[in-house]
């Protein structure tokens, strides 16, 4: 008896440390898919940009210029990810504001953005686009529709 006890502990205690790796690893492709996600935004953010400033001045002379890497803090621990730089040093970026480095409040809604599909995709960012160009705010995509942080817009 004393035997079948321990062999069904030692079990128990396998199955939960293959249970606690499979959920570290997928914790850690949450973390890349989310910085590759933010990343893939934040190169349309540029990209609009510098289109909307070469629009407005025809003498704008503002080109791509690599990216810087960031540390971003997430629900999935340390994540990171790139951020596209300009020349001029111009782009300000809307969804992570240059000093920003916690993204625990719209990593959520980065997700259901990317789980919605191109179209979806494409209808958010316009609108959320529109909303923080006005506003000026770097946090103003935490207060975009389908944010989990609770403020409104």
């Amino acid at each position: 008896m004393k035997q079948t006890t321990e062999a069904v502990v030692e079990i128990a205690d396998r199955a939960m440390e293959a249970a606690e790796d499979a959920m570290q690893k997928c914790r850690a492709a949450a973390g890349k898919l989310l910085g590759q996600a933010i990343c893939a935004i934040m190169e349309q953010e540029i990209m609009l940009q510098l289109r909307e400033r070469r629009m407005a001045d025809a003498h704008y002379a503002n080109a791509r210029n690599g990216y810087k890497r960031k540390t971003l803090t997430s629900n999935f621990g340390s994540i990171q990810t790139r951020v596209p730089q300009d020349r001029s040093s111009d782009y300000e970026p809307i969804l992570i504001g240059k000093y920003r480095k916690d993204v625990r409040d719209i990593e959520g809604a980065i997700f259901r953005l990317y789980a919605g599909g191109k179209a979806a995709r494409l209808t958010a960012a316009k609108a959320w686009l529109s909303v923080t160009t006005r506003r000026g705010g770097a946090d103003s995509i935490a207060r975009a529709p389908g944010s989990s942080s609770g403020h409104s817009t």
